[in-house]
């Protein structure tokens, strides 16, 4: 890929000075750039489970043959402190139009640039093959900074409510160096005082996080501002977009692929019950229609039984329905680009239907299905998605290869 396709990118890396601040200033190194692995953002959208938060990472390989990519011991490495958190920026510049007939060669794209991903070099991953003198690194996305930074402690007091705790861990240097930290942006599902914090000592944030998300009922990720938000898994209040199948009347295809269709029977619970003690909360309608999909849930940071009640509550009352869920992959453009995680958008998927040759369609009311002179029509596909479902995103991930992006899309 190069700036000569209509659609483009750029690889940006911002160094640390001597004193071990970062620079402020983004070095353009897409001309090094070998090869450039897919990556993403998402919540939680694990299957079987809830609640867990992942990274997001990317694999880039550039070329190494002047020695800029080295660590800092060498006089070629454009690595002043060290190598190790160094910021990765990928955009995505997308030409629209293109240049016609020939008439104009153009040296750069027309379309403004957007950022696509945000993370830190990983030192770690660093390999390189003396052949082919390239640089391999693993770009971790800018969340996992919360994976090396500890809780801060001594600056949690009992009775701090969810809200409180996650802006206190979260609002360290270390995160705020990269991220912003701001109480305006956390608005946990379930906001209740804790009973104890003592179990949060030694924890990593990540690891906290995972516990106090998990019992708010919430869920956390970072905006293209690098705003860090936590919010309910509510869906946007309109949608966003319609994608079209082939087969629609209303709309151009744009959908090259619909996978991992499933009706989200996987991700049902349905009777949820607190280690160890007589306190649970269960949907009598799931289990019968379901069966019986129990999680076994647990905290030392609320103790109170009345508490816990309402967390489960919650919890059953977002999980214990099936809610169909499936990726579709789109092309990339500014449209794509511009979606969100919980947006809602809607699929129109239809299917055409066909008869033997000179045979009618049946019409409701007017012929019997499955008679000799009305043969039950023939679909073209077994696959249909109504366009009056909503849907919001869980997850995104680019193919910059293929220039296209895939959604993890979940019923509404």
């Amino acid at each position: 890929m190069s700036f000569d396709d209509i659609n483009s990118y750029r690889v940006y890396l911002q160094t640390f000075d001597d004193t071990g601040e970062y620079t402020g200033d983004y070095i353009n190194i897409t001309r090094y750039v070998i090869s450039l692995g897919n990556t993403g953002i998402q919540i939680d959208d694990s299957d079987y489970d809830v609640g867990v938060f992942k990274n997001s990472n990317l694999t880039l390989k550039l070329n190494n043959r002047s020695g800029k990519f080295n660590d800092v011991d060498t006089t070629e490495s454009i690595f002043n402190f060290k190598r190790k958190d160094a910021l990765v920026k990928i955009c995505y510049r997308v030409n629209e139009y293109g240049p016609e007939c020939g008439v104009i060669k153009l040296d750069f794209a027309c379309g403004d640039e957007v950022d696509v991903f945000k993370g830190l070099l990983n030192d770690e991953s660093f390999r390189t093959d003396a052949n082919k003198e390239d640089a391999t690194f693993k770009v971790l996305g800018l969340e996992s900074i919360l994976d090396t930074t500890l809780v801060n402690f001594s600056s949690l007091s009992v009775s701090d409510s969810v809200s409180e705790i996650i802006y206190t861990i979260l609002n360290q240097t270390e995160i705020t160096d990269i991220l912003t930290v701001s109480s305006g942006n956390i608005n946990p599902a379930l906001d209740q005082d804790s009973d104890a914090v003592a179990s949060l000592e030694g924890q990593t944030v990540r690891e906290a996080l995972d516990e106090i998300l998990l019992f708010s009922n919430s869920i956390l990720y970072i905006d293209a501002d690098d705003n860090i938000i936590v919010t309910d898994r509510t869906a946007s209040t309109t949608s966003q977009i319609t994608f079209y199948g082939q087969a629609s009347p209303n709309g151009a295809e744009n959908i090259s692929n619909i996978g991992s269709y499933n009706n989200g029977i996987h991700r049902v619970f349905n009777y949820f019950q607190w280690k160890d003690t007589t306190t649970f909360s269960q949907d009598e309608d799931s289990i019968s229609t379901n069966g019986l999909r129990k999680k076994e849930i647990d905290s030392d940071i609320f103790t109170d039984t009345a508490k816990r009640e309402n967390f489960l509550d919650a919890l059953i009352t977002q999980f214990k329905d099936k809610q169909i869920e499936f990726e579709i992959s789109v092309p990339l453009n500014y449209n794509t680009l511009a979606l969100k995680l919980l947006d809602k958008i809607n699929v129109d998927y239809p299917t055409p239907f066909y008869t033997e040759i000179g045979k009618e369609l049946p019409i409701l009311g007017l012929a019997v299905l499955g008679a000799n002179t009305t043969p039950l029509p023939n679909a073209q596909w077994a696959l249909q998605i109504s366009s009056d479902t909503d849907f919001k995103i869980l997850k995104k991930k680019y193919n910059f290869k293929n220039h296209l992006v895939t959604f993890k899309l979940r019923e509404v």
